[in-house]
């Protein structure tokens, strides 16, 4: 059997790997990659649980079942991150009774906001999570989600709790059409799914990124989302 057929995993992984720049530097997302490299680098199904850390913790990294996944992020000039960004939040969350990690930044104005990426070391497939409290507050925040990595799909819920005030998650997750809350006035508890969107990637891929920033005007107190558990297989 010739060397390209005997390609190590950690080999495979760095041909495949993204960086991501510091803020004005060239970024560029994770990219999907090949079906014959992925079933190269096999990897094992599994599910990034936040229920299994302490609720408070900062996360970075962690082993998967054979996979590590890292996260990164990259603050936008004039953001402030408060110190519960990155930090596991106690059930629950989205209407769902599990524990999420979260990200908080100051609405201290337009366009402020976090790029994040989650980065594994052998390529997933049928990628799965969700993002929770997207959400507005009038004279506080417009919570705005951009997909920076490309070849997704997204749905929100069938059925939305509780029943009032009206509103749930709208937009495609482009620059043009970010996710954003319907009801410009509405601050979601965390108990409501009304603020949800479940992200999905065939794959196979690396990571994935997206932008979080705020589009209301200056406002008080602060603006956070939370992401699910991060599920997929190989």
């Amino acid at each position: 059997m010739d060397e390209d057929a005997t390609l190590s995993r950690r080999r495979l992984v760095g041909r495949a790997a993204v960086g991501v720049g510091a803020v004005g530097a060239a970024w560029a997302a994770p990219q999907i990659i090949s079906t014959e490299a992925a079933a190269a680098a096999s990897c094992n199904a599994g599910t990034l649980d936040w229920d299994s850390f302490t609720t408070g913790a900062t996360f970075t990294s962690a082993l998967v079942n054979g996979v590590t996944v890292t996260l990164s992020t990259t603050t936008l000039t004039g953001t402030t991150l408060l110190g519960t960004n990155r930090t596991i939040r106690a059930s629950p969350n989205g209407g769902v009774a599990q524990k999420a990690l979260q990200f908080q930044q100051l609405p201290n104005a337009i366009g402020i906001g976090q790029d994040i990426t989650f980065s594994f070391d052998a390529p997933v497939s049928n990628l799965t999570f969700t993002l929770y409290d997207i959400d507005n507050l009038s004279g506080g925040w417009g919570d705005r989600i951009q997909v920076l990595t490309a070849g997704y799909t997204s749905s929100i819920p069938g059925a939305f709790t509780p029943a009032t005030p009206t509103g749930n998650v709208i937009g495609d997750g482009t620059g043009g059409n970010r996710f954003r809350g319907s009801n410009t006035n509405a601050n979601w508890n965390d108990s409501s799914n009304r603020g949800n969107v479940t992200i999905a990637y065939a794959g196979p891929i690396t990571g994935f990124s997206f932008r979080y920033q705020n589009a209301a005007n200056t406002g008080g107190g602060n603006m956070r989302i939370g992401i699910s558990d991060l599920s997929w297989s190989c």
